[in-house]
């Protein structure tokens, strides 16, 4: 029996977590055997500042959704790992410039054909479902910028 799983949508935050703490194991037992030094948390930093040469902190944070805390903690990760140049913006002291260095440019050789296997897989198991999993995520973000879950509880409650 699968108790977290019996509690349906009361605990779709857990069954979310567990969902994502096993999609991380199996991508950073993936990069370990194949002797690739990254982190499964660096990844979409990482492709959008390969994507978006010279991006901000800002820009990274905003097109990533992500706090600005989180997002300086991440690109602090790998320039200390070598992959990444953050430098102030000339025309901004405020604003940090990151790029990826030599190193970054060379990881990035060896990751593309390992994200595209990922890429492949997954949706290879999103297929094995019934339904549209990246389609209903995308509806339930969309749901939460409507209203939030926060709002939605309080709401509940109140009635």
């Amino acid at each position: 029996m699968d108790y977290i799983k019996n509690l349906n949508s009361l605990a779709l935050a857990s069954r979310l977590r567990r969902v994502l703490d096993e999609i991380q194991r199996q991508g950073r037992k993936v990069y370990s055997d194949l002797g690739i030094n990254f982190e499964v948390r660096w990844f979409s930093v990482f492709h959008f500042i390969a994507s978006n040469p010279k991006s901000t902190i800002t820009d990274i944070s905003s097109s990533l959704n992500l706090r600005h805390p989180s997002v300086i903690q991440v690109v602090n990760e790998m320039v200390k790992e070598g992959l990444l140049r953050s430098e102030t913006d000339s025309s901004d002291r405020r604003c940090r410039q990151v790029t990826l260095t030599t190193g970054g440019r060379r990881l990035l050789n060896k990751l593309q054909p390992v994200w595209k296997a990922f890429e492949d897989a997954g949706r290879e198991i999103v297929n094995e479902g019934d339904n549209n999993l990246i389609g209903a995520i995308d509806k339930f973000e969309t749901a939460l910028v409507r209203r939030s879950l926060y709002d939605r509880i309080l709401l509940k409650l109140k009635s």
